[in-house]
């Protein structure tokens, strides 16, 4: 079945962008392998910032601490390498 013409870029995009993730991930853990920490921390906070930036919290009132609590979830961090090991063992 063919996809609607908007969305018939999307089975290009989603390779596109695993395959870059991929690669990233892998450049990442070889700087990390190879002791060049300091260089894995700089080439994240270079990216960081040039695509991200800083986020500015305009909420008033009671919204702003949702805000803050959505957009600063750092509590599931711990949390991700025994799901990304629990999710490897599930047959595919």
């Amino acid at each position: 079945m063919l996809a609607p013409e908007p969305y018939a870029i999307f089975p290009v995009i989603n390779p596109t962008l695993n395959g870059a993730s991929t690669i990233l991930l892998l450049t990442g853990r070889w700087l990390i392998s190879q002791r060049r920490i300091a260089q894995h921390r700089l080439t994240s906070y270079v990216y960081y910032h040039v695509h991200g930036g800083s986020v500015r919290l305009h909420g008033t009132g009671w919204t702003r601490p949702l805000d803050y609590f959505m957009l600063h979830q750092w509590f599931l961090s711990p949390s991700t390498p025994q799901i990304s090991t629990g999710l490897l063992g599930l047959p595919l």
